[in-house]
């Protein structure tokens, strides 16, 4: 059975507080399809609630640091004085103790564990067991979990049926809408990218079955192909269609093609001139493909959004801005309630969710603006708003 990641991680936490507590639980493996966002999603979590956190990728570090190395030391044995050994202190316990000293609560991630080698796998049946290694103890205050994937295709290995009795396997899965909320947004992630991902018929590209021989879409590449793309366009690079088709092969594999056309039909809206054009009442809609008039309610949303929530030094220049854009986006949104009710629906959720992630509050002022240009679109909002609480 799987779970969304934000649920399964609800339900981590408790079980990290009971560790701390000093019940005996099964410690949580978090595992799902590469790509997913768990080291991720656990890192901000901890931030969210100020926990100290520490991430290992325990599988691949040299066994002398994790397990410590044998030092000389004398020792009696029957009565004569010969040559001992005793094992030094692990790097990874000194730093968890310093991390634990720090903050009331912990978390220890040891990530991509589905790479355990045997002899890792017996350090991992002392922690597991003795919550030590090498006999040094953790810090009370401190709880463990492990994450990594499930198939052959990542690499996984077969763990001790010991260690498998031990742990309680969270099978995840990340929904388009959590990763968008939950990351996307938050990150400002390129609006190309997440408006493409979210249309019916290429959501099926947002996490694939992975591959060996070739690309693979998970929120990681697609967040990956965005980032590079923002930062190129950062440095100046002028982006073809080729240019964008060859990144998003090399990314993500068959869903570069479609996203090529997507970016596109984005890339040739004029979102700036467009606004202008409503707000003087000139601009039509009908004369679009529905595809198309898709794109441009998402690009002139978060055009909207960023203009809106963008920071000016100059007061009085601010409001007047504000104003500005809040008329000429109400009147996109009549136009859009009275004859593309769906797309309106769209866009109120786009702006509704960015109000709460970003925490601005800037609807208000848009709804009060829509009220006085056009009383009749009163319902159509009360729909919104009964959408949006159905939803969540």
């Amino acid at each position: 059975m799987e779970k969304p990641l934000r649920e399964a991680l609800s339900l981590l936490i408790g079980n990290a507080y009971l560790q701390m507590s000093g019940q005996t639980v099964a410690i949580p493996f978090l595992r799902g399809k590469p790509g997913a966002g768990k080291t991720y999603s656990i890192t901000n979590l901890c931030q969210k609630y100020n926990w100290g956190f520490m991430s290992t990728h325990f599988a691949v570090k040299p066994i002398e640091e994790t397990g410590g190395i044998p030092q000389f030391k004398k020792i009696n044995l029957n009565g004569e004085e010969c040559i001992g050994t005793v094992w030094s202190i692990p790097d990874l316990i000194v730093s968890l103790h310093d991390l634990c000293s720090n903050h009331d609560f912990n978390l220890w991630l040891l990530d991509d564990a589905h790479l355990l080698s045997p002899i890792h796998m017996t350090l991992m049946y002392e922690l597991l067991t003795e919550r030590s290694i090498r006999g040094h103890k953790l810090p009370d205050n401190l709880a463990l979990c492990l994450a990594g994937n499930t198939s052959n295709k990542a690499g996984a290995k077969t763990l001790f049926s010991a260690i498998v009795n031990r742990l309680i396997f969270m099978d995840i899965y990340t929904p388009f809408q959590h990763w968008k909320e939950d990351f996307a947004v938050p990150n400002n992630i390129n609006p190309t990218v997440v408006s493409f991902l979210q249309y019916e018929t290429n959501s099926r590209y947002f996490h694939e079955e992975e591959k060996t021989d070739k690309p693979w879409g998970s929120p990681r590449s697609w967040t990956n192909l965005a980032n590079m793309i923002d930062g190129l366009i950062k440095l100046n690079y002028k982006l073809t269609s080729q240019d964008i088709l060859y990144l998003a092969e090399g990314h993500v594999g068959d869903g570069a093609s479609e996203f090529t056309t997507y970016w596109e039909i984005y890339s040739k809206f004029d979102f700036n001139n467009i606004l202008y054009q409503i707000y003087n009442n000139q601009y039509n809609l009908k004369d679009l493909p529905n595809y198309e008039k898709y794109v441009l309610t998402m690009g002139l949303t978060k055009y909207y959004i960023n203009k809106i929530c963008g920071n000016d030094e100059n007061q009085q220049k601010q409001q007047s801005s504000k104003k500005y854009y809040n008329t000429a986006f109400a009147k996109f949104l009549i136009i859009l309630l009275k004859t593309y009710e769906d797309l309106s629906l769209l866009s109120l959720r786009e702006c509704w969710i960015h109000e709460k992630e970003l925490k601005k509050k800037f609807m208000q002022p848009l709804f009060d603006e829509i009220f006085k240009i056009d009383k009749e679109a009163v319902p159509y909002l009360r729909k919104f708003i009964k959408e949006v609480q159905k939803g969540d």
